[in-house]
């Protein structure tokens, strides 16, 4: 979210504010145990990390990649 509202457009930042709510269900079905949550949430926050370090460093196609692997590598977890 914050990555969306530092873009400055109100359109992209409505949008991710929308999907953040449509999946907060999805991720919440997926998980249901804090014990189950905790490995996955750390995971999560490491790659949340590095794609805001890519970002702040300028370095947009890794940001890139990076989300992509993010979003990929929680699906993969949800859904293998």
């Amino acid at each position: 979210m914050l990555l969306s509202s530092l873009g400055g457009n109100a359109v992209i930042e409505a949008m991710m504010e929308s999907i953040r709510l449509s999946i907060s269900d999805y991720v919440a079905e997926s998980i249901r145990s804090d014990e189950a949550w905790e490995p996955v949430a750390e995971v999560l926050r490491g790659q949340h990390h590095g794609i805001l370090a890519a970002f702040s460093a300028g370095d947009g196609r890794r940001a890139a990649r990076l989300l992509h692997e993010h979003i990929e590598w929680f699906h993969a977890e949800t859904h293998g």
